[in-house]
C-alpha cells in the first residue's frame, strides 16, 4: 500500500554511534486506506494512531475505537498494564516508612 514499514536513523558523534530502528504496522479498511498505524521502537509499541475516514455512500458500518486500535498495535497491552500496576503498588508499599511508637 506504499506505506513506510521501517525506518533506521544512525547518528555519529566524536565518541559514539547510536541508531534508532522504528517499525510501522497498519490495519487497512476495505478501500486500502490505513485506519490504524502502530509505531514500534525495538519491537515495542510506542504510539498508536487512529484515523477515521468517512466515505460517501459507504456500505461499511465498521467503527474502530481507541481500545480496538491499542489492542491491534499491542496485543499484550492488558498484561503489560497489569504488570506495571503491580510494580507500582509494590514500589509504593516499599516506600512507606515504618512507624515507630514511642512509649511515655
Amino acid at each position: 500500500h506504499n506505506n513506510i514499514l521501517s525506518y533506521k536513523e544512525t547518528s555519529f558523534d566524536s565518541e559514539t554511534v547510536s541508531s534508532i530502528n522504528e517499525k510501522f504496522k497498519y490495519k487497512y479498511d476495505k478501500n486500502a486506506n490505513w485506519i490504524i498505524k502502530c509505531n514500534c521502537l525495538d519491537n515495542e509499541p510506542v504510539k498508536t494512531t487512529l484515523r477515521k475516514i468517512d466515505y460517501h455512500n459507504s456500505a461499511s458500518n465498521e467503527t474502530i475505537n481507541k481500545t480496538n486500535a491499542i489492542f491491534f498495535c499491542d496485543p499484550n497491552y492488558e498484561k503489560r498494564l497489569k504488570k506495571l500496576r503491580k510494580e507500582m503498588e509494590s514500589d509504593h508499599r516499599n516506600d512507606i516508612p515504618d512507624i515507630e511508637e514511642e512509649e511515655n
